[in-house]
């Protein structure tokens, strides 16, 4: 019961990933969370700008991670659910890192 919940907040979110990868008006395809970060660092240095776990590049319709959907060299990447669920903690994480956004104690020592 307690599972209930964020089993299906995270289908509702899987879902809206396929659905607007597919709406798109590119060729798509389906890859694991390791094909992912082989595409990402392939094209290592395309990110420009990002935002809360998205990221940008000049070229928006060649490269870009932004509201579920992952493009790659002008390809749709849909991810399969245990890679996306990855996805979305690593995207995360590397925004906090890529602005330099680290942890800090508000105790006084």
């Amino acid at each position: 019961m307690i599972l209930t919940v964020p089993i299906t907040i995270f289908l509702i979110d899987y879902l809206t990933h396929i659905s607007s990868c597919k709406d798109e008006d590119l060729p798509y395809g389906y890859g694991s969370f390791k094909d992912f970060i082989r595409e990402f660092n392939k094209y290592n240095n395309w990110i420009t700008n990002s935002h809360r776990g998205d990221f940008f590049s000049e070229d928006y319709e060649k490269y870009y991670i932004c509201a579920n959907i992952i493009i790659f060299d002008g390809k749709i990447m849909i991810l399969y659910p245990i890679s996306y669920f990855k996805f979305k903690i690593w995207s995360k994480k590397k925004w906090k890192e890529m602005k330099g956004i680290k942890r800090i104690s508000w105790r006084v020592r």
